[in-house]
């Protein structure tokens, strides 16, 4: 053991450190909310090791300062810290004259490396004649941060007082960042304050395959970008790339993000659910060229619809199941082939629903029909023609894999991404992208990324035993291009408008094949009661427009159809003729339930038997 190094384990002895001393930590220390006094000032700075040998160091506040000075973890570093991780920090000065602010130093002439920042913040107040450099690591640096991660909020209410903000540093005059990225997001007000991403003023500075990856970063409510304010002399950007936040949800209206939202909810809805069959389910399902035996353990969770072409919704999946959980008895235990599974439903066809949980511009059926030259609903992300091929590896090339990738940031939560040709797969973005690019506006292929949740995945992947589903994965865009997805959305997703939803039964003389639904939206299912004139009950029943069987070559049939009309017709094979009397008048009392989960009870239809 180094005789030079004093190890410390304890809250006491970490609160009492030497400015000139070698310490490493021993254990992990937890303040429990106690104020911290920043270590260094101007007359003072502090000159010695802090070695965290991997250790933590959190809940701690730094409220005490003078108004001016230096203020941070450490108020002036001369000396070196690493491997320290700190967590749960808040740093809340109030300032009324010249200062340096930073989480890890107010000024930094010394060295950071390997160290971490964890929910830490930095909530600043002043006022002029303040005047403040202010940055996540720190406020004046003439010394280094290598491999220094920063998880770090910066919020500034800085009125009238002259300040220069930046996600990194403030100021700088020489010195070196390397490998260091920050996650927190900046937001400043102030009526002279200026903000950049990576540094306020820099001067001889060099910064190395930064990354600024803070999700959204706002002055005065707007969003900023800069890099730097001011550079001077020989800084060099050398591989630095920041996130591109023009795209973020929060900029789209209230009403557009709601129904968005609503599309994505629905769809983990339909991919999350757990159910446990009491009975083994067998059954074959073609993917593409691929065959998938899938088998349902009794006894054994699953997670998400089942995989198959039938195209059925979420609330005829529940349906399979009685009220005390178990499946029902008219779902065979074996012999189910591709088409015949009531149970689930298919990558496009889970999109198809998600998306008919907003709008009712969509009339596919398969994913093919998903390709924006189809014209059937899905239109083209802004910024690439869809329209000029039926396969998405020609729209890929046709319109160049930077034009398909800046198409790719231009997607939001709800939209999604698509690969036809041989086979086709679709996926629906679950949040806004994450897009990364270097100083030239480039976007970074393999940094930037999607995340989504996808129907299918789990067979295509083989990567899930007891789900078919992929929730919140990530793909690069290299990955997505590698591929030849393309980004496609539909009509009430790229205005924000839904037309009301509406349902009307008319009829045509006296008879109930005379009577037919009709909605604007897809008609998920029929609830009907059949009563006598006084009300006696009869029947009850319900039918779901998404039961035809396929004919026996597979191809599309009703099951696959954007049903808006059903003929009340439907429900005379289930209807008991032997308690019907012929000549006799009945009443069908309705219930209809359409694609968006609303449900609308119609008038009374009497009918002649």
């Amino acid at each position: 053991m180094d005789t030079t190094v004093k190890y410390i384990a304890s809250a006491e002895e970490l609160l009492h450190l030497d400015l000139t001393g070698k310490y490493a930590l021993d254990a992990d220390i937890d303040l429990g909310g106690r104020d911290w006094t920043p270590l260094g000032s101007d007359d003072a700075p502090f000159c010695g090791v802090l070695d965290g040998c991997g250790h933590t160091i959190s809940n701690f506040r730094i409220t005490k300062t003078d108004g001016a000075g230096n203020t941070g973890i450490f108020g002036m570093n001369a000396g070196t810290v690493q491997d320290v991780t700190f967590k749960n920090v808040r740093l809340s000065p109030k300032i009324v004259g010249s200062a340096n602010v930073g989480l890890l130093a107010g000024r930094n002439d010394g060295s950071f490396w390997g160290v971490r920042t964890e929910g830490c913040a930095v909530i600043l107040t002043c006022s002029a004649p303040a005047r403040v450099l202010l940055g996540g690591l720190a406020g004046l640096s003439t010394g280094s941060f290598r491999n220094v991660v920063l998880d770090t909020e910066v919020h500034a209410d800085c009125g009238d007082a002259d300040v220069v903000a930046a996600g990194f540093v403030g100021k700088t005059d020489g010195g070196v960042f390397e490998c260091v990225e920050t996650f927190g997001e900046l937001h400043l007000t102030g009526e002279r304050t200026r903000a950049a991403l990576f540094g306020g003023e820099l001067c001889d500075t060099v910064l190395r395959a930064c990354r600024f990856s803070a999700p959204m970063n706002l002055l005065n409510g707007e969003l900023f970008m800069q890099y730097a304010l001011e550079e001077t002399g020989c800084t060099e950007f050398d591989g630095c790339l920041w996130r591109d936040n023009r795209g973020a949800d929060r900029f789209l209206p209230k009403q557009a993000l709601a129904l968005r939202r609503l599309c994505c909810e629905h769809m983990e809805r339909m991919g999350s659910i757990a159910w446990t069959p009491d009975r083994t389910l067998r059954f074959t399902c073609s993917c593409g060229a691929k065959v998938h035996a899938q088998v349902f353990e009794a006894g054994v969770m699953h997670v998400g619809m089942p995989y198959c072409h039938k195209n059925n919704s979420y609330e005829q999946f529940l349906d399979c199941f009685r009220s005390d959980g178990t499946l029902q008895p008219w779902l065979a235990a074996d012999g189910y082939d591709v088409f015949d599974l009531y149970m689930g439903n298919d990558c496009s066809g889970a999109v198809y629903w998600a998306w008919g949980r907003a709008g009712n511009d969509l009339t596919y059926r398969w994913t093919e029909n998903m390709m924006p030259e189809q014209r059937m609903g899905v239109l083209p992300v802004a910024g690439y023609d869809g329209y000029c091929s039926p396969l998405s590896a020609d729209v890929v090339a046709k319109n160049t894999p930077e034009v398909i990738a800046e198409a790719y940031a231009n997607a939001r939560t709800g939209d999604a991404v698509l690969c036809y040709g041989k086979g086709g797969h679709v996926r629906m973005l679950c949040r806004a992208p994450a897009v990364y690019r270097d100083r030239a506006g480039t976007i970074s292929l393999k940094r930037s990324y999607l995340v989504t949740h996808e129907q299918g995945g789990g067979l295509l992947t083989a990567r899930k035993k007891v789900s078919s589903w992929l929730l919140n994965e990530r793909y690069t865009f290299a990955q997505l291009l590698r591929d030849n997805y393309i980004p496609i959305t539909c009509k009430t997703l790229q205005d924000g408008r839904r037309e009301e939803p509406q349902v009307s039964l008319t009829r045509e003389g006296e008879r109930l094949d005379g009577c037919t639904v009709r909605s604007n939206y897809r008609i998920t299912s029929l609830d009907a009661q059949i009563v006598t004139e006084a009300g006696t009950p009869v029947w009850s029943g319900r039918y779901y427009t998404a039961v035809c069987t396929y004919d026996e070559e597979g191809h599309d049939a009703r099951p696959r159809e954007t049903v808006r009309s059903v003929p009340l017709s439907c429900l005379r094979p289930p209807l008991p003729h032997t308690v019907m009397q012929h000549g006799k008048r009945y009443v069908c009392r309705l219930s209809v339930l359409l694609g968006t989960g609303e449900r609308f009870a119609l008038d009374d239809a009497a009918f002649l038997w």
